[in-house]
């Protein structure tokens, strides 16, 4: 069924509203009418009733004869009443006798006996009041009216003297009765007609409004309305170049037709911010769902506005199971229980936990498992409207990593503890013999209790010193190494000449060089500056450098140590070799603890491989730097850099 047009619909409730107006004017007339109509008749019938009580009377009075034989008076009185309700179109009248006069007229005998033609009658005798209603579906109106003796007329001494004392009739009781019957059947006739009259005319007063209202809804309204709202129309659809009518009108048609062109203004606004928005939107949707990490946006009820994939990922619930609830779905207790406290907190006090920084934190995913997560959250207001936004991320990886390291790092702290202890122990063992073969050895080399006797003794004493010597240093090394790496290496720091340091250094290994055939040349000068360092880890840093360039130096080389101001103040040494030199990978190796770069020769070779390492280690104590700059077959440079406080000015 097609919906009603606006201006059907106003015409239809005018309508109605007319037709109810004129149904209750027409109800109200007919309503008048009948009450009119009721008023009347028993106006009518009381009239009549005294009517025929005057008549009554006055034939009383006239007749002079018995009363036990009537008189022409009453024969002409009853003739009369007969005439009148023949010549009547709507009256019928009547004497009724009570009880005591009928029973009079039964004991003599007389003809004319005049009982109660109906109920009316009867009750009105037996009540001694008048009784009137309508009967016959209201078609005839019964009025009768009981006649008292010592009342009214009746107290006239002839109606005493009759009634009294011949019938027994005492006063106050009834005689009989004036009765009428009025009909109206004619008069309801009427009100019909003039109800039909008034429905029909109601009717087509009703119709005649209805299209009336219509017509001038249509022209003054409805054609306006229609083109506004076709205009409306249009503009929802897009079109906002079209001319907008009836702007000039000062009733509500103009004011329609203004507002729809302030719709148009905002409209065009709108939609130009709303394009420009959803482009906004689906960038940033674009860019947080290729984000590796959860982004989780809610309002300031904890309620999630946002949830992007790397979310789903992470939690296992898709962006529609989260999106509009709580975000404390996604934690585990106590958290869940206070999280909304600790955000009404937040906007109560400001005071903040987590917003504005980061930390670790546990949660809790859809199939109910916990999980560490880091947690970034910070705070924005958006349109008015306080945002907070979570960057989280599953750490669980890295948490078992963490683990494995910590319990690595305690594995071998533990081993490395237990090496300490092992080299302490060790180094007791071993210093103790060796020092006692250094000292025996020494003390045959010095015959200190006489001739040895033989030289190729004295050729073994010789080297058992020097293997003596060479196993003690050996000890030594491999202890202070094992203090550099648990950071125990204590330093005793002095001002130092680097001059002495060199000059003694150029010392040990004079043998060594003229032995390799390699020329040891020093231009480290008197007038280099004076170093706070630990003096004999000094000489040990330079030792090991420039036995190491005499070692991987071919016979006929050099090797050169060098010292000089840098720009920051600090003082470089450098000590620089013309042997095989290093690639890259080369000096990984020897760099490393143990290990030791081929010479290129059939030779084995001397050492420990600690030689790099442990200069590198004691440069880095002093808070030095150590850098090697090397080529193979061109040789190899290595700059230790003391910083500026080392250095005495």
């Amino acid at each position: 069924m097609a919906q009603l047009t606006l201006r059907t619909k106003v015409s239809f409730v005018v309508s109605i509203v007319l037709v109810i107006m004129l149904a209750a004017s027409a109800f109200a007339f007919v309503s008048f009418e009948r009450v009119y109509f009721e008023s009347q008749t028993l106006d009518s019938a009381a009239e009549s009733l005294e009517v025929l009580e005057v008549m009554h009377f006055q034939a009383m009075l006239n007749r002079g004869d018995d009363p036990l034989h009537p008189s022409p008076v009453i024969k002409t009185f009853n003739a009369m009443i007969n005439q009148l309700v023949k010549t009547s179109e709507d009256k019928s009248m009547w004497l009724v006798m009570g009880p005591k006069v009928l029973e009079f007229q039964r004991r003599n005998k007389q003809t004319e006996i005049e009982p109660p033609k109906d109920a009316i009658d009867r009750q009105a005798i037996a009540s001694g009041k008048t009784v009137g209603r309508f009967i016959n579906n209201g078609a005839t109106y019964r009025l009768s009216r009981p006649v008292i003796l010592g009342q009214g007329l009746a107290k006239n001494e002839k109606c005493a003297e009759c009634h009294g004392e011949e019938m027994g009739i005492k006063p106050g009781e009834v005689i009989g009765a004036y009765s009428i019957a009025y009909s109206t059947h004619g008069y309801v006739s009427q009100l019909a007609a003039i109800r039909t009259n008034v429905v029909f005319g109601t009717l087509l007063i009703s119709l005649a409004i209805a299209a009336l209202s219509f017509a001038t809804l249509k022209y003054t309204f409805g054609n306006p309305l229609k083109k506004i709202t076709r205009t409306m129309r249009e503009l929802a659809g897009g079109n906002f170049d079209l001319a907008i009518p009836f702007g000039d009108r000062a009733d509500e048609i103009g004011d329609m037709a203004r507002a729809a062109e302030v719709f148009r203004e905002h409209a065009v606004k709108r939609i130009q911010a709303e394009t420009r928005h959803r482009i906004s939107e689906g960038r940033l949707g674009d860019i947080m769902n290729t984000v590796v990490d959860g982004i989780i946006v809610i309002n300031s009820r904890g309620f999630v506005q946002a949830y992007n994939l790397a979310a789903e990922k992470i939690f296992g619930y898709r962006a529609s199971e989260v999106i509009g609830n709580n975000v404390s779905m996604l934690m585990p207790e106590p958290d869940k229980s206070g999280h909304d406290g600790y955000l009404q907190n937040y906007l109560d006090t400001g005071n903040a936990k987590i917003i504005g920084q980061g930390r670790e934190v546990t949660g809790r995913r859809k199939n109910g498992n916990t999980f560490p997560m880091s947690l970034a959250v910070s705070d924005a207001s958006v349109n008015d409207e306080l945002l907070f936004t979570g960057i989280v991320r599953d750490i669980t990886a890295e948490v078992e990593a963490t683990k494995i390291l910590q319990a690595a790092k305690e594995a071998a702290e533990i081993a490395n503890q237990t090496k300490s202890e092992f080299l302490a122990n060790m180094s007791h063992e071993l210093r103790t013999p060796l020092n006692a073969i250094i000292g025996f050895s020494e003390s045959v080399q010095r015959e200190t209790f006489g001739p040895i006797g033989n030289t190729k003794y004295a050729e073994y004493v010789d080297d058992i010193n020097d293997s003596g010597h060479h196993l003690l240093d050996l000890v030594t090394d491999i202890l202070d190494f094992s203090a550099i790496e648990v950071g125990k290496l204590e330093l005793k720091i002095e001002e130092v000449g680097l001059s002495t340091i060199v000059d003694a250094t150029m010392n040990m290994l004079n043998l060594r060089a003229e032995k390799e055939g390699v020329a040891l040349i020093s231009e480290v000068g008197k007038d280099t500056p004076m170093l706070l360092v630990d003096k004999r880890r000094t000489k040990q840093i330079l030792l090991n450098l420039m036995h190491n360039a005499v070692k991987f130096t071919p016979s006929g080389g050099s090797v050169t140590i060098k010292a000089a101001r840098d720009e920051s103040g600090g003082l470089a040494v450098c000590v620089t070799d013309t042997g095989i030199g290093m690639d890259d990978e080369g000096i990984k190796k020897a760099l490393n603890p143990f290990s030791q770069v081929d010479r290129g020769d059939a030779e084995i070779q001397e050492g420990t491989g600690l030689g790099l390492p442990m200069a590198k280690a004691l440069a880095e104590a002093h808070h030095a730097t150590f850098k090697i700059q090397s080529a193979k077959g061109s040789g190899t440079t290595v700059t230790v850099t003391f910083p500026k406080h080392r250095v005495v000015q």
